[in-house]
């Protein structure tokens, strides 16, 4: 396993190479790489941004492009591009057929609920699990008992799944729940008898492209944890990368702590996450995020690129900062980027976030951006399966 640092060392040669055919060959290209920073500079003030906050990195396949503030001795705080970073930690230690597992037991007329974690967990999938598990039973349900580490619409707390519960049999008077039926909880997993189904939550490629799309913050901190947590991250980090926590350190997964990293491991992360998904036959677009394809928070982004077809993103707000961070497909290959837009004030945010998009319209104008052939979906009720559990 080669360190970050001869990692970097073999990085500049390839950029040395680089420079030398651009310069040769395609000099358009190579004046667009060198006055970037100066463009950026010029975005930022324009702005009326602190250029003290704003900080920018870009790499193709052979290695650095053009960047600004982006020292590796400089932090930035990701945001929710944490969750990239969670991402390739999760789909590297758990793999792509991880799925979330919760066990319903129905005997007599109480339903027993084991958690399996699963932060996706829905009515839908209830209701599917409950026809199947009931299976045409004029038999009431009087109680239902569920263990720790339960989740149903994105509520954990005992109260406010109560409360989900009640709200999602009234919805459903076709289920067999009694009038009163009762909610209760139980320190311990139910390991008696009874008929036995479990419904296993989508794939882990599906579930996070619908953490990449919507943000969820829920979702990713939850997986997060599920792959080992801060302490393991902190080791794949370094295992991977030669990352230490000089350079980067995550509380969680989607970013609300005080997470902090460079920009260049930004790109050494997408880059990984990207060949990774490409190696499981999964492919980065159905994972990341295509701005004015996909639902979900950049459905409405990047107005100033005409075509986002072949642009995958993924947006980080928090407190005082506006980043994006993902990759440009183009006709000569992949564009990793990363911009990382402080600003003083929150009434600066909306300026701080046009600021960087339009920067990164500027930083692929002179590509051209390949589309991608995809369908977009996002179905995780539907990639979710329910199997009966055999005596």
């Amino acid at each position: 396993m080669k360190t970050r640092t001869q990692r970097t060392s073999r990085f500049a040669k390839q950029l040395a190479s680089a420079v030398i055919a651009f310069a040769i060959f395609t000099p358009f290209h190579f004046v667009s790489a060198a006055s970037l920073p100066d463009t950026f500079i010029s975005m930022a003030k324009k702005s009326n941004l602190p250029l003290s906050k704003q900080v920018f990195c870009a790499a193709d396949e052979n290695g650095y492009i053009a960047g600004y503030n982006d020292s590796d001795d400089i932090q930035v705080i990701p945001a929710s591009v944490s969750k990239l970073y969670a991402f390739d930690f999760a789909l590297n230690t758990l793999g792509e057929d991880f799925r979330y597992v919760t066990t319903f037991t129905l005997r007599d007329r109480t339903l027993y609920i084991n958690g399996g974690n699963d932060p996706h967990l829905v009515s839908e999938n209830l209701a599917k699990v409950i026809k199947e598990i009931t299976n045409g039973s004029k038999t009431k349900i009087e109680k239902v008992v569920i263990a720790s580490r339960f989740y149903l619409n994105w509520k954990k707390v005992p109260n406010e799944i109560t409360s989900q519960f009640k709200t999602f049999a009234a919805k459903n008077p076709d289920l067999p729940f009694a009038n009163n039926f009762s909610v209760s909880y139980a320190t311990k997993n139910y390991k008696g008898t009874g008929t036995r189904y479990e419904l296993q939550s989508a794939p882990l490629p599906v579930l996070m492209k619908q953490m990449s799309n919507w943000s969820t913050n829920i979702t990713t901190d939850v997986l997060f944890e599920q792959a080992g947590g801060s302490k393991e991250f902190a080791s794949y980090m370094k295992e991977t990368y030669g990352a230490t926590e000089s350079s980067v350190k995550f509380g969680t997964g989607s970013g609300l702590s005080d997470n902090y990293t460079t920009c260049g491991l930004t790109l050494e992360v997408i880059k990984h996450l990207e060949e990774t998904a490409e190696d499981l036959d999964v492919a980065i677009y159905n994972i990341m995020s295509a701005p004015r394809l996909d639902p979900g928070v950049l459905r409405d982004t990047f107005a100033t690129i005409p075509n986002t077809s072949g642009l995958l993103v993924k947006s980080g707000t928090l407190n005082y900062h506006r980043n994006y961070a993902g990759i440009a497909n183009t006709t000569t290959g992949p564009v990793y980027f990363a911009v990382f837009s402080g600003h003083s004030a929150l009434k600066d945010a909306e300026r701080s976030k046009i600021f960087a998009q339009r920067f990164i319209g500027e930083l692929i104008k002179n590509y051209k951006l390949k589309n991608i052939s995809y369908k977009p979906s996002n179905d995780v009720i539907g990639g979710a399966v329910v199997k009966e559990v055999k005596k």
